[in-house]
């Protein structure tokens, strides 16, 4: 098992931003500040960060991270496409054919795109699961001067029925922050989270 102690990442909740050595790295700790060992349950590689899915073997809440080597330079030009991998765990309620009412949670491998323009410091980005369920987009409001972003969209979870259970469809808001990595901005790493879910990807 894949285990990491949860200690640095442990003043709050929330979706945070900071630094460990010379890497940066943006969170979500669902911990409320309770420290904890953790399992690393999905990771995604770029050549200049790492997202890791992680569950608190305490709490047993879904929390993420991305971590990697921060730009020096964001350009103040221009416009950059970025695609790769994304992670999603989400909740999602069901009602079984007898009536019996519950919550599933879901952890999927998700692809992203992610569209920034550097001339208005804003942008757009996107990410759909690989079973084709789950989605969210959304917009970049601000970039800022110390190579990290900000913005939000909206996740969405599409109806189904799974082992005779009627999964509920739903849309909630999604809240995102991220940070540029390498050389010039060459890749980007995200965070976003809401009620019922948590999202992560590295894309360059």
């Amino acid at each position: 098992t894949n285990v990491v102690v949860w200690t640095e990442y442990s003043n709050g909740s929330g979706i945070k931003t900071g630094s460990i050595g010379d890497d940066k790295i943006v969170w979500y700790d669902a911990s409320l500040a309770v420290g904890e060992y953790v399992t690393i349950l999905e990771s995604a590689v770029r050549a200049d960060a790492t997202l890791s899915l992680i569950r608190g073997d305490s709490t047993g809440y879904l929390m993420t991270r991305v971590i990697g080597d921060p730009s020096s330079i964001v350009p103040v030009t221009g416009s950059m496409n970025y695609a790769g991998p994304a992670k999603m765990g989400y909740y999602q309620s069901y009602t079984s054919a007898g009536g019996e009412q519950g919550v599933n949670e879901y952890v999927e491998d998700a692809t992203a795109n992610v569209t920034i323009y550097f001339d208005t410091d804003t942008g757009t980005y996107s990410l759909n699961s690989a079973s084709g369920t789950a989605r969210v987009a959304g917009a970049v409001d601000t970039i800022y001067q110390d190579g990290t972003f900000d913005g939000g969209g909206t996740f969405t979870v599409d109806a189904s029925t799974e082992n005779g259970e009627n999964l509920l469809s739903y849309s909630e808001s999604s809240d995102l922050i991220g940070v540029f990595y390498g050389t010039n901005a060459r890749t980007v790493g995200g965070i976003g989270v809401g009620d019922n879910h948590v999202i992560s990807f590295v894309a360059d």
